[in-house]
């Protein structure tokens, strides 16, 4: 019963946090210039509204942020599925929903009515600031449902769902394979179908003078406190950090208790391997957004791991 309440109540400050200088943003249309790349994504969905096809419109979007040229190499390129859902369903209700379904998935995951509770302020700055463009949340939202689906053995369901997540940004495959290691027979598909569809991708960017990677050595070991301090200011002693303290307690109940270690490793390969790319100077602050790839699934997870199940 508290649970439902819980539930129903952040359902409600969903539609309350509903941000209308937002809303008009998404509805605005762009000239040839502009900053920020969630506004040459918004960019690239007018465009392609206007009949252009993806890659066409994702270039000249790109372009318009960096004063008509654009030279990408893979990681500068996003694929297709976001933006043409984009195009079709408008933005701000569809994210609306997402988060709704995001709220009672995490529960599922944890039958934990903390989950939902610590998650909701995080989620709350993808609705007040043009981010909600940044196609790692979306991602984050397809994760979230297949972990929900995995964990109730729904594997056919959950693979589509990492699938979907995949294509959403390429990345989470690093929480998705070890979720799916002990399974790794049952969706081994799923990754097939993935690497076809990613291949077709790649063919298409490469159309467009795209090269492999570039090298970037200009972050360091800060980065990483950057991406802690993502979303922190949505939180109470938003400034002491209160999400870096909730990944230690949090990593340091497993390491003791070792239980449910799902719900550990939907979270802690991401923030190893953005650890390893800070320390090596690979990314810097302009990342910090990486931290959408796992700390919603750390937030979830917490309760499940530091406190028993409300169920037990």
């Amino acid at each position: 019963m508290i649970a439902k309440f819980v539930i129903l109540f952040i359902i409600l400050q969903i539609f309350l946090a509903t941000d209308s200088k937002i809303v008009n943003q998404l509805n605005q249309p762009l000239g040839k210039e502009y900053t920020t790349d969630m506004r040459a994504f918004l960019k690239t969905v007018q465009l392609m509204q206007n009949g252009d096809d993806f890659y066409p419109a994702f270039f000249e979007g790109m372009a318009g942020l960096r004063a008509g040229s654009f030279h990408p190499d893979i990681n500068a390129w996003r694929q297709p599925f976001i933006f043409y859902l984009w195009k079709f369903i408008p933005i701000y209700p569809l994210w609306q929903l997402f988060l709704v379904l995001i709220i009672i998935a995490s529960y599922l995951v944890t039958k934990n009515t903390l989950s939902p509770i610590i998650l909701w302020p995080y989620l709350h700055y993808s609705l007040v600031d043009l981010t909600i463009l940044q196609p790692e949340w979306w991602g984050m939202a397809f994760l979230v449902f297949g972990l929900c689906a995995h964990i109730y053995k729904k594997h056919r369901l959950a693979g589509i769902l990492f699938v979907v997540s995949l294509m959403c940004r390429e990345l989470f495959i690093i929480p998705i394979f070890f979720i799916t290691i002990p399974k790794f027979k049952i969706y081994f598909k799923f990754y097939l179908l993935f690497f076809v569809y990613y291949v077709i991708h790649l063919f298409n960017i490469f159309q467009f003078n795209t090269t492999w990677f570039r090298d970037s050595s200009n972050g360091n070991w800060k980065t990483l406190h950057s991406v802690f301090a993502y979303g922190s200011w949505e939180y109470i002693f938003g400034v002491y950090r209160p999400i870096l303290l909730m990944f230690v307690i949090t990593t340091a109940s497993f390491i003791i208790r070792r239980k449910n270690a799902v719900l550990f490793l939907s979270y802690f390969p991401f923030f190893l391997f953005t650890a390893v790319m800070s320390f090596a100077g690979k990314i810097d602050a302009t990342r910090d957004y990486w931290s959408i790839y796992f700390i919603p699934l750390l937030l979830i997870s917490a309760p499940g791991l530091i406190v028993p199940s409300e169920k037990t």
